[in-house]
């Protein structure tokens, strides 16, 4: 963090410094150094990256890669991506959901073999 020193004017280097987390976000910070998820910046970045998730599954992908970065805004990054998982993975029923009359095994027996090598190499 010495390289924002310069830049930065002392009192500015001296708090991000001084943060438990090094990182220059407004989180707010529990007693034994959990970041805690309350404040209203938190939750209005919970609420934009929802937002996000939504958009890219409704057709504009490009918007959905922008809701796990902007929610490490208000929290760490690894918090962002856990809070966000069960965001997707219901979005992701929803879609199932949508689509069920749309399935077609002539294209699962083509993907399967391909898969199942990945799996077991990967």
């Amino acid at each position: 963090m010495q390289w924002y020193a310069n830049w930065c004017n002392a009192d500015c280097a001296a708090r991000l410094l001084a943060e438990p987390s090094g990182l220059g976000y407004s989180a707010a910070v529990v007693g034994d150094g959990r970041v805690g998820m309350d404040g209203t910046f938190f939750w209005a970045v919970a609420l934009a990256a929802a937002f996000f998730v939504g958009m890219g599954k409704g057709g504009l992908p490009v918007v959905g890669m922008l809701g796990v970065p902007a929610l490490a805004l208000a929290t760490s990054p690894v918090n962002a991506a856990g809070l966000l998982l069960p965001v997707y993975v219901v979005s992701d029923m929803f879609g199932l959901w949508a689509y069920r009359h749309e399935f077609n095994a002539r294209v699962l027996y083509i993907l399967l073999p391909g898969a199942l090598v990945g799996i077991t190499v990967g």
